[in-house]
């Protein structure tokens, strides 16, 4: 069951053009979870953009910018100490604590250039892993809960 605070900001996305910005390494297992749920997702299209932007997100500020989306959703897999498959809504000071992916710029840093270039609300989408091993699979507790919110954000589109 999804958090409320993400049961809000999918109600608070439907009448809002949105980019989700999928994050991760699909090399490195559960890591790559983010750029899961984009690829599923990259079909749904009613005022709902998908990037998938990989480790290098700041190769996208650009393009960014030139969707001019009202809401950023960056979605993520995280190292924390909830439970691994729990995904959690993330807060801008909830940010540094937790140890974001893989990629190489900061995450905050390309947030708060996004937040002066184009002022749309910025959100983190947080799925809790425990392992990011050199390989393709996703465990089938994280990809579970991946299906969980693709479901949801599904029934945005329809």
């Amino acid at each position: 069951m999804l958090s409320t605070r993400i049961s809000n900001l999918l109600q608070k996305i439907k009448n809002k053009k949105t980019l989700f910005i999928g994050l991760g390494n699909e090399k490195r297992g559960d890591d790559g979870i983010a750029i899961y749920l984009t690829k599923k997702l990259k079909d749904c299209k009613k005022k709902l953009n998908f990037l998938l932007a990989y480790t290098t997100p700041e190769n996208y500020l650009q393009k960014i910018i030139d969707i001019n989306p009202e809401i950023i959703v960056f979605m993520d897999a995280v190292h924390d100490e909830k439970p691994e498959g729990e995904i959690s809504l993330l807060k801008k000071d909830e940010i540094s604590t937790a140890a974001i992916s893989t990629h190489t710029t900061s995450i905050n840093l390309i947030i708060q250039f996004l937040e002066k270039s184009c002022g749309a609300d910025i959100y983190v989408i947080a799925v809790s892993i425990k392992q990011a091993e050199f390989k393709e699979q996703i465990s089938p507790k994280i990809r579970d809960a991946a299906d969980e919110l693709i479901k949801e954000l599904i029934n945005l589109c329809n």
